[in-house]
């Protein structure tokens, strides 16, 4: 490892920088910084295809090319991809440059080397359930959801706790969380509803309740629901008494309410669908 004046002309970004937003104005307030007082911390590069790439240091390095440098302070050091992707995302964490999405998409990378939750919280001096939790934010939540976690929109724990119902229970949280005024305590009482709901629907096959105008968006969609639909037909042949006999152990209401909700679930797919038809009439009885 040394320092010394690189060229500009050989160094590049890191594909895999953590950060993928640089403010336009705050570079321009760092190159005013550094053509005031200098550059008083070199970067850190790596060799690389010929080159060097920024390790650590890329808002300097882009700061000084605003200024038009030839070339630029910088630490070499031999690095493997997953020592370069640790390090840039350690001095962004620290100087908290990143957004929960920015940093989950890091962890994201880490683990895609092989490294585990525990192992990344480890090294990067953060708790694990952290890390755990920003994952989840990045790949259970919709696109929507997302979004709005980066711009700060919502906060990590929303997030989090979104993360932890389907995606049709997201949008129906969003939904609500738009149409009025709510306090942290009837988000989380409202999100935790709509957890409870989908857990108790978990285990029976039609359980999921859909919007019924989502599903009927694409015929995809809408394959699935009559996939799941043709399950109960199929039941009906065989011997719908025994069933019932079975049903009430070890506990009958359970078994009762999973019965009901499937049937309501059945129900407005129906009326979803009579709607398109324009006209078509029928309805499931509800159980008493």
């Amino acid at each position: 490892m040394d320092t010394r004046l690189l060229p500009m002309e050989r160094i590049h970004n890191n594909a895999g920088q953590p950060r993928k937003d640089f403010d336009d104005d705050a570079l321009e307030e760092l190159a005013a910084s550094i053509a005031a007082v200098g550059l008083q911390q070199p970067i850190k590069v790596r060799p690389l295809n010929g080159g060097f790439e920024v390790v650590m240091g890329e808002r300097r390095w882009r700061a000084c090319k605003m200024l038009g440098w030839d070339e630029i302070p910088a630490i070499v050091e031999e690095l493997g991809d997953e020592e370069a992707a640790v390090l840039a995302l350690v001095e962004n964490i620290q100087r908290r440059a990143l957004n929960v999405i920015e940093e989950a998409e890091a962890y994201r990378g880490l683990r895609d080397m092989g490294l585990t939750v525990d192992e990344i919280a480890a090294q990067l001096g953060v708790r694990a359930v952290f890390v755990s939790w920003k994952l989840d934010i990045l790949e259970r939540c919709r696109p929507d959801v997302v979004a709005l976690v980066k711009t700060g929109g919502l906060t990590m724990l929303m997030g989090y706790r979104l993360s932890k119902i389907s995606h049709n229970g997201q949008a129906q949280a969003l939904r609500q969380m738009v149409s009025r005024p709510m306090t942290r305590q009837e988000i989380i009482g409202m999100l935790a509803a709509i957890e409870g709901q989908e857990n108790q629907l978990e285990a029976f096959p039609l359980a999921e309740v859909v919007e019924p105008e989502t599903r009927l968006r694409g015929k995809r969609q809408l394959a699935e629901a009559m996939e799941k639909a043709a399950v109960v037909l199929n039941w009906a042949d065989g011997d719908v008494e025994e069933m019932a006999a079975a049903a009430r152990w070890p506990n009958l209401e359970a078994n009762l309410e999973r019965v009901r909700l499937t049937i309501r679930a059945l129900n407005r797919l129906l009326s979803a669908m009579e709607r398109v038809k324009g006209g078509a009439h029928g309805h499931l009885s509800a159980v008493g």
